[in-house]
């Protein structure tokens, strides 16, 4: 049990409730993160977090097979960066 276990959030796409405690996918809860003015330096842009079930997201999308954050290889952003702290 992690410390975030009992938080939930909503769901932006069906507005169920998503947790890590009912995973309706492994990835749950997921986290996207909508960036305004993305053109511009970083001290010009906007941030929102929204929250969803990785099925609902992949739903919208049309997975055509792109979403490779859900393969088990892909990599952690920690182990990312231990690669890169190898090199």
């Amino acid at each position: 049990m992690t410390e975030n276990d009992d938080l939930k959030y909503a769901c932006c796409f069906c507005k169920d409730t998503v947790s890590a405690d009912e995973r309706s996918h492994e990835l749950d809860p997921c986290a996207l993160l909508l960036i305004g003015h993305f053109d511009r330096s970083n001290n010009q842009q906007k941030e929102q977090q929204f929250f969803c079930h990785f099925i609902c997201f992949r739903e919208l999308v049309n997975d055509d097979g792109l979403l490779y954050i859900a393969e088990p290889g892909f990599p952690t952003v920690s182990e990312v960066i231990e690669d890169y702290s190898e090199e």
